[in-house]
């Protein structure tokens, strides 16, 4: 699936973020193609939406996207500072943010993902700050600690959940992964004085995850203990 830039469907123009549906689907967001394409896990095109604007339905450099229980797709977008929510095939269902620094505001929103309880938390770029909405898009709360001491964030990248609700949160100016409770408690650094501008993070089904450890050029792979 894919190649290089094109309209034709079947390539691509800068892609980078990957969401899979529960029928295996994938979703491919385009930075500089504006648009999210969505395939089957053979690589057949279904369908595609987007365009480059500020309307509805419409993207700027989306950077991140999710999908909840019910197959509804939330696209991060950095150009427009905010999250289109549709339905898995495209239709325009809901967008929440603004270009701002108040509580449901972004300065470039980066990275989505939605948890088990269809939260949806935000990585808010350019306010160093994790932003978690309801799944109509309404402000919950916010992890507003922008610093670089522990519990602080300063341009964060990525974030994952574990298998009890726990969030990481992988930073770059920082070059570290630091892990909260739901509640947002600071629990922890993971393998602190490892990483340079660490980027993406995933979890397996043993519960162990990956990082992509860009400064080193490594992938690497941790298992949390907690302390008895």
């Amino acid at each position: 699936m894919g190649g290089r830039s094109g309209d034709d469907g079947v390539t691509f123009s800068s892609p980078n973020a990957i969401a899979i549906d529960s029928l295996d689907n994938v979703y491919v967001t385009e930075f500089s193609g504006d648009r999210v394409q969505k395939f089957t896990s053979d690589g057949v095109l279904l369908t595609e939406w987007g365009g480059s604007g500020t309307d509805s339905g419409q993207f700027r450099r989306p950077t991140g996207i999710a999908i909840d229980r019910l197959d509804q797709v939330y696209v991060a977008e950095n150009g427009n500072s905010r999250v289109q929510k549709s339905n898995s095939d495209g239709e325009w269902l809901a967008t929440f943010g603004a270009n701002g620094k108040g509580p449901g505001e972004f300065l470039s929103a980066m990275v989505v993902i939605v948890d088990a309880q269809d939260r949806v938390y935000v990585s808010d770029w350019g306010n160093h700050r994790v932003q978690v909405f309801s799944p109509l898009g309404e402000f919950v709360q916010k992890f507003d600690r922008p610093g670089t001491g522990p519990g602080q964030f300063q341009v964060l990248t990525s974030i994952a959940f574990d298998s009890q609700g726990n969030f990481y949160v992988s930073e770059v100016a920082n070059h570290r992964i630091q892990r909260f409770s739901p509640s947002g408690e600071f629990l922890g650094e993971v393998a602190p004085g490892t990483l340079s501008n660490p980027h993406g993070l995933a979890f397996d089904s043993t519960g162990a995850f990956y990082v992509a450890d860009t400064g080193n050029r490594v992938v690497r792979k941790y298992r949390v203990v907690d302390a008895e």
